[in-house]
Formats: structure tokens, sequence, C-alpha cells
């Protein structure tokens, strides 16, 4: 399996792609119950206009990115639902990426005993809530808000995990930071800091309910949340200096 591009028209909806991308800010690294999913996540980012440059697909059921791919983007948003092909080594890769600068943004199930992100990610206190089950059919809302200022919150006003409210049952880990929760008390947001890139968990199920009604509510600010969260991961100044190269290409390609 290979990376995908699809904010930018520049591959289409194959196996592989002809040539690698050129570096991009975000990639989507994704076990989603449907591919299509994948791209519902694409569209809500772009939406916010928070992204400054392409985002790619990488369906991990089928395959595991490279460290190299990896290093291609800014920030990595990762999760499960169908198990990643090799979690362990996928873990190892993430623990490798954010070593050399690069941030994750983990979401729900990638916490999930039964479809986790192993390796060095769990072993070496990467991740920022525990590991454990699922809860699911009552929906919940955006409760405590433990930092308000923290810019993974910013223009976040409401948020509504749908009717199915999908989350891991588990607890901010050690060395974690809490920074907003459910409103049954779990963790919703958090933070793990101490390593070279940014780590942040989204305790919810990044598709939408344009992809399916029960998901996050649209009319709430889950594509915030993680956009946010995807521009604020990145060691810093480097999503910004990747924009700015990326901005001059695209202008040097409109005067030839």
């Amino acid at each position: 399996m290979s990376l995908r591009r699809t904010a930018l028209g520049l591959c289409v909806a194959v196996a592989a792609c002809a040539t690698a991308p050129a570096a991009a800010d975000v990639l989507i690294a994704g076990a989603p119950g449907n591919a299509a999913w994948l791209d519902d996540v694409v569209a809500q980012l772009i939406g916010t206009g928070k992204i400054p440059g392409a985002i790619d697909t990488f369906n991990i059921r089928f395959g595991t990115p490279t460290l190299g791919e990896l290093q291609l983007y800014d920030a990595v948003l990762v999760f499960t639902d169908a198990g990643a092909q090799n979690a362990s080594l996928l873990g190892d890769r993430l623990a490798d990426y954010v070593d050399s600068g690069g941030g994750v943004v983990q979401a729900t199930f990638s916490w999930h005993n039964s479809i986790p992100i192993s390796g060095r990610w769990q072993s070496g206190g990467y991740a920022p809530l525990t590991y454990g089950g699922q809860s699911q059919g009552v929906e919940m809302f955006l409760g405590t808000r433990h930092l308000p200022g923290h810019p993974v919150l910013a223009n976040v006003v409401t948020f509504s995990g749908g009717t199915s409210s999908y989350h891991n049952t588990v607890n901010v880990a050690a060395g974690g930071t809490a920074i907003a929760d459910w409103t049954n008390g779990r963790p919703l947001v958090a933070e793990m800091t101490g390593f070279n890139g940014g780590i942040i968990a989204l305790n919810f199920y990044p598709p939408s309910s344009n992809a399916r009604g029960d998901f996050w509510r649209t009319s709430t600010d889950g594509d915030q949340l993680m956009a946010n969260a995807l521009v604020y991961v990145p060691a810093p100044g480097t999503l910004s200096l990747l924009a700015l190269g990326a901005l001059a290409v695209r202008r040097r390609r409109r005067s030839s």
C-alpha cells in the first residue's frame, strides 16, 4: 500500500502513485471500516482552511508507511477501526518519526487492546492515553476544559461525538496532560510532552456524520479539533517553513 494524494488531485485513488509526493503537510494514516471514510477526514480538514499544504492518505490496514514516507510530512493523524496490518512495526516507525521531530495526533480506536498501535509507541511511553476497551451508544459532548487556552481548543465552541460517540475507555497516561474531557469525565483531548515532536490524543473517531450518521456531528467543531492538533504538533517552525516553501513553488509554476 502506498501514499495516496487526495487534497490536490495529484494522484487518483489507486494503490500506488507513479512517483512519491513532494513534501506535504499532513498524512492521514487510518484503518477505517470503510476506505472512503479516509476521504471524509480529508474533506473535513480542508474545510477548516487551517492546513496550508496537501493532505494525503495511507490505509494502514494494507501496509505500513516507512520512516522516510512519514518524514515527508509535518504531522500524521493516525487511527484504527480495523486493525493495522502490522501494529508493532507501525508503532516503532511512529516513535522514530516523533524522535526526528514529526508530530503525531493519535485518535480512537488506536488505544483499544484488540486493535492498538503497539511496538515502541506503546512500550516507550509515547501514547498520551492508556490502553483499554471502548464505549459507544450514548451521545456525549465536550465537557471540562482543563486547559481552556490550549491551542488545540482554539475556535472549539461545541463538540458532539454523535449518537454513537465512539471513544476508548482509557485514562491519561503517566507523564501525559489532560486538556479536555468528555461529559462522562473520560479524556477527550490530552498531550504527551518530552519528545522531539509533539503528540496529541483525540479520543474520538475521526470520520464525521457526513460519512455515517452516528459519527461526530459536523454541526460541531470536530474538524477544528483535528486541524488545530495537526498544526500544533510539529516541531516548532516546521509547518510554517514548509508551507512557505510550497507557496513559493506554486507561485513559480503560475509565473512560468
